[in-house]
């Protein structure tokens, strides 16, 4: 029995599915022109269990550079982004009492702008449907 297997459904509805081992992993893409995804299966060196990174890509034309958008385990889901917006988060709420108004309000805007960054254009999947 094989340890990963991606499935692709395209036109006229037909299917497809590829399988991978532990040693060759599994890659599976999804591109549109400019906006692409692509999820990349493999055991974790440290324990053996499988790990799943989730990129974003720049599609077919490849116009942007690849962005990590979660690392997944067994156990935990790690988003690089978002994790860097927490740190800077607690850091300002750390440095807080010991900023001027003007200085606050410049960090507080410069973590907005990355939270509108992160949600792809300043908007969730919810506002899009």
């Amino acid at each position: 029995m094989a340890r990963y297997i991606a499935g692709v459904r395209g036109y006229h509805r037909t299917s497809a599915t590829r399988y991978g081992s532990a040693k060759s992993g599994i890659r599976a893409i999804a591109n549109g022109w400019n906006l692409g995804v692509r999820v990349d299966g493999n055991p974790a060196d440290r324990d053996g269990e499988d790990v799943f990174v989730v990129t974003m890509t720049g599609g077919t034309n490849d116009e942007m550079p690849d962005r990590v958008i979660a690392v997944i385990r067994q156990d935990s889901v790690r988003m690089p982004e978002a994790d860097d917006l927490a740190r800077r988060c607690k850091a300002l709420a750390q440095d807080f009492p010991n900023l001027d108004i003007e200085t606050a309000r410049h960090r507080l805007e410069a973590i907005w702008q990355a939270c509108s960054d992160f949600l792809v254009g300043g908007e969730t999947h919810a506002d899009r449907d």
